[in-house]
């Protein structure tokens, strides 16, 4: 998908503040992820994970690790929801646009790592 196209119906999700464990330190800000979409609704599961669905018939997850989303390699400790007509006017407002792209979710990408995901006890 074209980073210049948003759908200004649609629903947008913006990773930022990325880092590569969820216990790094960053010394800036850390690592601007992608902005995921367009989605038809987001929303938050059980205070964890993130919810995406889209009117084509997909429900898609990235799953909280610590206090951070996992993504595509990164840990994202922010996240942004964001509307379409929102996302065209912060485009037009931010020159950071141009370092951002928008993409389609991968459910591979949102694969947690086997060495950050949370053991459970067993009886």
């Amino acid at each position: 998908m074209s980073a210049d196209w948003v759908d200004p119906k649609g629903t947008y999700v913006n990773l930022f503040h990325g880092r590569k464990t969820p216990t790094e330190q960053v010394e800036d800000w850390g690592e601007n992820g992608p902005i995921l979409g367009p989605f038809e609704s987001v929303g938050i599961v059980y205070g964890g994970s993130l919810k995406m669905a889209s009117d084509r018939g997909g429900i898609w997850f990235i799953d909280l690790v610590g206090d951070c989303y996992y993504y595509d390699g990164q840990f994202y400790g922010d996240i942004e929801i964001m509307s379409g007509l929102g996302l065209i006017n912060w485009r037009e407002s931010n020159h950071a646009w141009k370092t951002r792209t928008i993409t389609n979710y991968d459910e591979a990408k949102a694969k947690v790592p086997d060495e950050f995901k949370v053991k459970k006890a067993q009886n």
